[in-house]
């Protein structure tokens, strides 16, 4: 991406304007193509015009322009994601906030201490709530410590006030920003060293790949059955490998990449629903990124992940 920016750069303001043109007035493909690019060449006309076309998009292309700004790069694209969010379909809104914490946007924090501070609501899942404190820890946001330290603690009468997915992903972010003051903190948290040790992963600078992995894979003994349920019907799946944001799986039905789909993973007594997005189909195997889970059924693969690790 970084070659592709150099070279667009020597072609001067023309090649600029063509793809700003593009952007504004193209059909949605090409203005999909354009806005990595532009993102960098020209971050505040991005700005400018990407909410409304976004607004006009749907929720498969709006997770195209997400993953086209997350392969561009740009130093921008943090603010550019954080713009765009009073635009986003609902399940597109928890991988933009991800990105958002990969990019080192500093200027993004209150924004999302105030995702993360609040209940959920129809913009912001409790899902996205969670996003928003990783990317909070992702960012060493050190202003948020007591915010932080609030849904960790908080108590309403003999219970967390907090779920405790929440609790686990504040306890996380702390350990990024301050890791003395929330090494401290765990004896009393009602979180165990085990469950802490699967969470999100660190901002790599030398990251080789296009986008950064956001958590750790584990592959089972055995491939977990479940089924995907979309507008092409039913189709069963075989995870092969699982993390707390996605997997690979092989299928036996049809499935398009780019398509949203219910996800049904039978765990011992207790089904565990999501909401996944596909994205590459090859063959018989697909890849998917959870847009939406609920916290409880979050635990669950947690416990079931850290089963499959080796203590």
């Amino acid at each position: 991406s970084a070659h592709l920016t150099s070279l667009a750069e020597k072609l001067g303001d023309e090649s600029t304007q063509e793809l700003l043109r593009r952007l504004r007035t193209g059909s949605s493909d090409d203005a999909l193509a354009a806005v990595g690019l532009l993102s960098s060449l020209a971050p505040d006309e991005v700005v400018e015009v990407l909410p409304r076309r976004t607004s006009e998009w749907s929720r498969a292309q709006q997770d195209v322009l997400i993953r086209q700004l997350a392969i561009a790069s740009s130093p921008k694209r943090g603010l550019v994601l954080l713009r765009l969010l009073p635009d986003l379909d609902g399940l597109i809104i928890p991988e933009a906030i991800d990105e958002i914490g990969i990019s080192g946007e500093a200027n993004a924090v209150s924004s999302l201490i105030d995702i993360a501070m609040t209940g959920e609501d129809a913009r912001f899942s409790a899902y996205s709530k969670v996003k928003a404190i990783e990317a909070l820890g992702r960012l060493r946001a050190a202003s948020t410590v007591e915010g932080l330290h609030e849904l960790l603690h908080a108590r309403k009468l003999l219970h967390w006030a907090q779920a405790h997915e929440v609790r686990i992903a504040a306890l996380q972010a702390l350990h990024m920003i301050d890791p003395e003051r929330a090494a401290s903190l765990v004896p009393q948290s009602g979180i165990t060293v085990r469950e802490l040790s699967l969470g999100p992963l660190a901002v790599d600078p030398g990251n080789p790949w296009a986008r950064q992995r956001r958590y750790s894979r584990v592959f089972p003994i055995k491939p977990m059955m479940a089924v995907a349920t979309s507008k092409a019907g039913k189709a069963g799946l075989d995870i092969v490998a699982l993390s707390l944001g996605g997997g690979r799986a092989r299928r036996q039905g049809k499935m398009q990449p780019g398509g949203d789909v219910n996800l049904q993973l039978q765990l011992a007594l207790r089904k565990l629903n999501s909401q996944v997005l596909v994205r590459e189909v090859a063959g018989n195997e697909i890849t998917f990124e959870i847009a939406d889970i609920g916290l409880s059924d979050r635990s669950r693969p947690r416990h079931l992940l850290l089963a499959q690790t080796p203590p």
